[in-house]
């Protein structure tokens, strides 16, 4: 297992489309629109504009929709508490509705990586500013590190001393030769207990940031997704929006409670 894990992660490539289209014809406060298919109440897709006291977002399918957002409305930008002003056309959000056709309880917004910001593979070598990843293809890429660096090893805030040789890598770059912003580094091995990294079952619901799947026993869990997560589906690059219940889903987490790091999802066979 330790094997397919390391393997499931470095086979990954990482980008994020996004879709462009006019608002024009956006249909109001509908939560049945097909912005993005979730929980009832909670709306998913691409910003497609932003008003002074609305959003609207633009599904893979179907119709935009327009939000509204008041000053009870908890924004959330690139993982920080942020403004409306904030959000810009072609980030990805999430907005969770205070009642059906009413506000929004809560926006998450983040920008997309640019393409060639996002490495993959397993630790190289590590030295005092900077991070060697060996790719799948064998070659190595040496990525700056700065005191701006967010690192995490295991889901654990880490400094770049706790990354060891050999440890499964995803970077995120500022830009596609800029520094690490962010170090997702894990240990290839089963979590304490024998809980294994790697959760394989049936998407039951998809939230803002988050993703619960019905596991073969019958119990589910519940997986938390952030802005750098690497997510397919169907074979492409994707977003937690473009996930549907009923979806087969493999997600391989950084610790045995962490974050989702990679998420591969498929829609069941007809």
């Amino acid at each position: 297992m330790k094997k397919i894990v390391s393997l499931f992660l470095i086979g990954l490539v990482a980008s994020f489309a996004v879709i462009a289209a006019s608002p024009a014809g956006a249909k109001k406060g509908l939560p049945g629109a097909d912005a993005g298919k979730g929980k009832k109440g909670l709306i998913h897709g691409v910003v497609q504009s932003v008003g002074s006291d609305s959003v609207t977002l633009k599904g893979k399918k179907g119709d935009p929709v327009t939000i509204q957002v008041n000053a009870d409305t908890k924004i959330v930008v690139n993982g920080k508490a942020g403004a409306l002003s904030d959000i810009q056309v072609g980030y990805r959000a999430a907005a969770k509705l205070s009642a059906p056709g009413g506000p929004a309880k809560l926006l998450r917004a983040h920008e997309p990586p640019e393409p060639g910001t996002v490495v993959v593979g397993n630790v190289d070598s590590v030295g005092s500013d900077s991070i060697t990843l060996k790719k799948k293809d064998g070659s190595t890429i040496t990525i700056a590190v700065n005191s701006d660096t967010k690192i995490l090893v295991d889901g654990k805030a880490a400094t770049l001393a706790d990354v060891e040789t050999g440890y499964g890598a995803y970077v995120r770059r500022t830009a596609p030769d800029g520094p690490a912003a962010v170090i997702r580094a894990y240990e290839k091995k089963q979590g304490e207990g024998g809980h294994k990294r790697a959760v394989k079952g049936i998407v039951d619901s998809v939230g803002a940031d988050s993703i619960t799947l019905k596991l073969r026993g019958g119990d589910t869990v519940t997986i938390g997704v952030t802005s750098t997560t690497v997510i397919r589906v169907a074979g492409k690059a994707g977003a937690l929006s473009d996930i549907q219940a009923g979806y087969h889903a493999l997600v391989l987490r950084a610790a045995e409670d962490g974050p989702a790091l990679a998420i591969i999802a498929r829609p069941p066979k007809s």
